[in-house]
């Protein structure tokens, strides 16, 4: 998952127009949160009916993990886009378009993120296996195709957050050089994620025909690469930053 880096602003810099700290919330950043707000209810334990006996009340709590899982993963994406507005308050087209699409595509991924997380927990853990368990999944085609509708969703969100964050950057104007940094940290690091999305969707491809479970779930195993490319990539972006932000020492006559 992508990470954010804070990115506060040097001391000695004055705030530009376009990062200027704004009051209150912009209908643009109303409707995104409702629609993730939305988002996070299509991920309910039980959509149907409330459990009405202890047996349904076991089977829908099967899914707390998964939807913990899908929520954080979710919440992730929106903070996101909650650092963008806070460094970035000033709107223009290309804002509205670009978190149009975000929305869009947040509404249509919520699908494939529940059922990765349901199929991944249930395969990982016997117990939290329902009557469902065996009608989602038929075979390791099954589940190297899941892999790739959720790569599909998974990298076209990081795709969608590093165009804005590269627009938004991009009609700024000038920034303080420890803020650039960090904002175009933004930019390669949601294109860190959509590549590795990219990764797992060819594991994903090749196999595909594979005939052991095990061998169907390497593409998941891509993602935990950013575990490792993540904190290093915000380590370097973070030096750089600061150094670009510390005061020039000048040297001392005939030193």
């Amino acid at each position: 998952m992508s990470e954010s880096p804070g990115g506060p602003m040097s001391r000695d810099a004055k705030p530009t127009p376009a990062t200027a700290p704004e009051q209150g919330m912009t209908r643009l950043e109303t409707f995104v949160d409702a629609a993730f707000a939305f988002s996070a209810t299509m991920l309910v334990l039980n959509t149907e009916r409330i459990p009405v006996s202890f047996g349904e009340l076991v089977q829908a709590l099967k899914g707390v993990p998964s939807f913990a899982a899908s929520f954080a993963t979710l919440a992730l994406f929106w903070a996101s886009h909650r650092e963008l507005t806070r460094r970035f308050p000033r709107e223009n087209a290309g804002t509205v378009i670009w978190s149009l699409v975000l929305i869009g595509v947040t509404l249509v991924f919520v699908y494939p993120l529940k059922f990765a997380y349901t199929q991944g927990f249930a395969y990982f853990i016997p117990a939290l296996r329902t009557a469902d368990f065996t009608k989602g999944i038929q075979g390791p085609h099954d589940i190297a195709g899941m892999f790739m509708i959720y790569g599909a969703g998974f990298g076209t969100f990081h795709l969608v957050l590093m165009l804005l964050f590269r627009h938004q950057v991009r009609s700024a104007g000038p920034l303080p050089e420890g803020e650039r940094i960090r904002a175009l940290g933004s930019v390669r690091a949601h294109l860190w994620c959509a590549l590795i999305a990219g990764l797992s969707i060819v594991i994903a491809s090749m196999v595909s025909g594979a005939r052991t479970v095990f061998a169907a779930t390497l593409p998941g195993f891509a993602y935990c690469l950013l575990a490792v490319l993540m904190p290093w990539h915000w380590s370097r972006v973070e030096r750089r930053a600061r150094a670009a932000e510390a005061p020039l020492v000048p040297h001392a006559p005939g030193g």
